[in-house]
């Protein structure tokens, strides 16, 4: 009786975990940024940022939001320099991400885009589309 009271525990861990998480936080990321990571770090990676207003700082076509401690907690880039970790960037038809991610945890209408978004532990990726096009992403730990 034990061991069918552990096996079922062991299964409903394991479906709640696939309803939280349909992607790995490794995968939220963008250019090589991903929540959590110091812009010092951004930086050695991208350069020096065009522009800095308070805790946001500017590429071409890329924002990066950084905390008190200068740790990004979320990247929104429409450049195709700031591919995923699956090599899904902004202008690639929006079919790829059921390919590459599966189905999204949420689709919704948002300010003219439809957004697919995905959940992994305490972080998300967003992709905004228009007209069967991927126009911009979005991460956010």
């Amino acid at each position: 009786m034990r061991k069918v009271i552990w096996i079922l525990c062991v299964l409903m861990l394991m479906m709640a975990s696939t309803c939280f998480a349909s992607i790995a936080s490794s995968s939220v990321c963008v250019g090589g940024i991903h929540p959590g990571m110091g812009m010092d770090e951004v930086i050695s990676l991208h350069g020096t940022p065009l522009d800095q207003d308070g805790r946001n700082y500017y590429y071409d076509s890329t924002t990066i939001y950084v905390d008190s401690r200068d740790h990004v907690i979320g990247v929104h880039t429409s450049s195709s320099d700031f591919p995923t970790t699956m090599g899904v960037v902004p202008g690639m038809s929006a079919s790829v991400l059921s390919d590459v991610y599966g189905r999204a945890d949420t689709i919704n209408q948002s300010d003219g885009y439809t957004v697919y978004a995905y959940y992994g532990n305490h972080v998300r990726m967003e992709f905004g589309v228009v007209d069967g096009y991927i126009q911009y992403i979005d991460i956010r730990g």
